[in-house]
């Protein structure tokens, strides 16, 4: 499976296309895209049909065979017709004539009240009649503006620049809060944050948290071995080993 998403990654990079601009065409999030690059396909909490759809709709707007990709056994369904695609509207087909018969019976019954009450009932004397009373107005609640759920959440950073070993962020809030975890062997880091540097060795398993006001800089020796989580947000894992970050505030 890991195979998959390195043809997909290799598909992506030869487009020139960023995560960004993939998850704006195919609403894909972007930490799902990750971990379809990366084979880390336990980390997309869907079901495998789902993830198939995913995969399908990554390899039709990066322009791979999805029939051709090296699925195993074990993952291959029936039918790739049978996937669901993940931008696909379910239409639903409302029986218009129904409600329609049902509205001409409702008017029916209101016409037939109101006859009752306003033709049938004698008037009052002038002498009994009740006065109308004047209620005052009735202020109307104001039903708060929900998001829609459809719309895809705004991105937490976007890739700007990607030259060599160097990667240029712009974060969209700040403060902000960056996460290196180290999953195997060690890694030595150096992070410039609002312009003082400081730098020490991450082994396997643990983790250091930076926040920065104005600016950040990071220098991995071992890129390969880390996870970086932006904002809560992970970033794109890298397969190097000396790698520089650059994180900035967006631009006016």
């Amino acid at each position: 499976m890991q195979e998959i998403g390195l043809m997909l990654r290799a598909a992506r990079e030869a487009k020139d296309m960023s995560i960004e601009a993939l998850y704006v065409k195919t609403k894909i999030r972007p930490h799902i895209i990750m971990a379809i690059e990366a084979g880390e396909f336990e980390r997309v909490s869907v079901g495998s049909v789902y993830l198939h759809g995913f995969i399908r709709t990554l390899s039709n707007e990066l322009g791979v065979d999805y029939t051709h990709l090296p699925w195993p056994e074990a993952a291959t369904l029936t039918s790739p017709d049978d996937l669901p695609s993940v931008t696909r509207e379910r239409i639903v087909h409302v029986p218009w004539r129904r409600w329609i018969g049902a509205l001409i019976m409702l008017v029916a019954l209101i016409s037939a009240g109101l006859f009752y009450l306003y033709w049938s009932s004698p008037p009052l004397p002038p002498s009994e009649r009740v006065p109308e009373a004047t209620l005052p107005p009735v202020e109307q609640p104001v039903t708060p503006t929900l998001p829609d759920p459809l719309l895809p959440p705004l991105p937490v950073w976007v890739l700007r620049q990607s030259e060599g070993i160097h990667d240029l962020y712009e974060v969209k809030e700040w403060p902000m809060e960056l996460t290196v975890r180290v999953r195997t062997e060690s890694c030595w880091l150096a992070v410039t944050i609002d312009g003082v540097r400081t730098s020490q060795t991450l082994t396997a398993g643990n983790s250091a948290t930076f926040r920065a006001n104005q600016s950040m800089s990071l220098r991995l020796g071992r890129a390969r071995v880390v996870d970086i989580v932006l904002n809560g947000s992970p970033l794109p894992a890298q397969t190097g080993h000396v790698r520089d970050y650059t994180f900035v505030k967006p631009r006016q």
